[in-house]
């Protein structure tokens, strides 16, 4: 099985090569798959961008990371686009692993999906067992998270614990709306017949986007021995997530691509997403003394504004 995993990096050097090393540390055997990693530079800095170089000139002898660099900071689907069209034109893969750059693999993770996509083909995107690195180690979700779309409120699925199940199990999980973008092990058949990523977000949502795609929820799985550490809020400059203290891009992208999705998809929701979103981002703000997040949000609303203005033209 051909595997291409797409990495993005923004500005992120070393914890891109940390997570390059988790993977190449935990390769599957030649016999599992052979492995592939393209990594897509969103117009870092110029040092930042040398780092990676760098790291990768290590392997020249053995071509297996390839580095692609982007004249403008493409966003998350937009740099996995550039990617995976590399990795369809290049490489012929089986399937494509979206992964974060802020990730630690877990020894056998890339191994257990393969092995779950061989028992079960018929699932198009399969999903890894996360774990939050901050403030502790902690399990954060199994595979992916319920989406409310009344109120635009994602939750994270948490039961069953892995460490209570049995190794070698694979799972379909209808209550699973859409996989944890930390990590999606999709069948590249989704973007040779559907197409790639929809840009129209920039940041977030693309995974819900992603799942109306390829036909709804029931082609999502769930592999608990495909385990991964994440440190949240990383691969977009936030600060600190745990308190509130996101960076502006993800409050003004998060706002944004939410507004965005609920009118592609759930129109008749949208007044209330729009007022709720709005009142309970304040609350939060406030409550947290955030006050520099009220403008990011205030611009994600105005923009939203201006772009559905323009698309009714």
């Amino acid at each position: 099985m051909q595997i291409a995993v797409i990495l993005i990096n923004w500005n992120q050097s070393e914890t891109t090569i940390r997570c390059i090393q988790s993977l190449l540390a935990n390769q599957p055997e030649e016999s599992e798959g052979q492995l592939f990693v393209v990594v897509v530079d969103n117009h870092s800095h110029d040092d930042e961008l040398a780092r990676i170089e760098t790291y990768i000139l290590q392997y020249e002898t053995e071509p297996i990371i390839y580095l692609i660099k982007n004249d403008r900071n493409a966003g998350f689907a937009g740099g996995n686009n550039v990617g995976i069209r590399h990795a369809l034109e290049h490489y012929r893969p089986d399937y494509i692993w979206l992964l974060n750059n802020d990730v630690i693999v877990q020894p056998n993770a890339l191994t257990a999906l393969i092995r779950a996509a061989r028992k079960y083909p018929a699932f198009k995107i399969w999903g890894s067992t996360i774990y939050e690195l901050q403030p502790h180690l902690h399990f954060h979700c199994a595979g992916g998270f319920r989406y409310n779309a009344l109120l635009s409120i994602p939750t994270p699925i948490t039961f069953p614990p892995p460490e209570k199940l049995p190794t070698g199990l694979y799972y379909p999980l209808p209550e699973m709306d859409y996989p944890a973008g930390v990590s999606m092990f999709v069948k590249a058949d989704v973007f040779r017949t559907t197409g790639l990523m929809n840009e129209t977000y920039f940041l977030f949502y693309e995974e819900l986007d992603l799942v109306h795609q390829i036909g709804g929820k029931w082609h999502i799985g769930w592999c608990p021995d495909s385990i991964l550490h994440h440190q949240s809020g990383k691969s977009t400059g936030s600060k600190d997530p745990n308190k509130g203290q996101g960076s502006h891009i993800a409050h003004y992208h998060g706002n944004l691509s939410a507004l965005k999705y609920t009118w592609r998809y759930h129109p008749l929701y949208l007044p209330v997403v729009f007022i709720f979103r709005l009142f309970v981002k304040s609350i939060l703000f406030l409550r947290h003394r955030d006050y520099r997040a009220f403008r990011p949000l205030y611009l994600a609303y105005a923009d939203f504004l201006r772009w559905l203005f323009a698309k009714a033209k």
